[in-house]
């Protein structure tokens, strides 16, 4: 992603991020998914200092909306931009 992209999801409400690699989730075809921004009812259930796998797949459920057999369908490619997503909701916009 670009730095002027990556400045515009720092203070947006929602980003809709494209995957590079959609799936099939019973039987309907995922092609994007919407991420919001967290709220404190999401943070108290995060460990953003110690930001893994685990705990990227939890904030992407999270700020989706989806469930653990939705995240676990996204390929990996896709997890990784979703981080860098999710890393500028959790950056303090300027």
């Amino acid at each position: 992603m670009t730095e002027e992209t990556l400045e515009e999801i720092a203070t947006a409400k929602f980003y809709d991020y494209p995957l590079n690699f959609g799936f099939d989730f019973g039987g309907v075809e995922i092609n994007e998914v919407r991420l919001n921004r967290f709220k404190g009812k999401h943070l108290k259930k995060l460990d953003i200092n110690n930001m893994d796998m685990n705990e990227c797949l939890k904030a992407i459920q999270m700020s989706a909306g989806w469930t653990p057999p939705q995240t676990d369908e996204l390929d990996a490619s896709d997890i990784m931009g979703i981080q860098e997503v999710i890393s500028c909701f959790l950056s303090p916009s300027q």
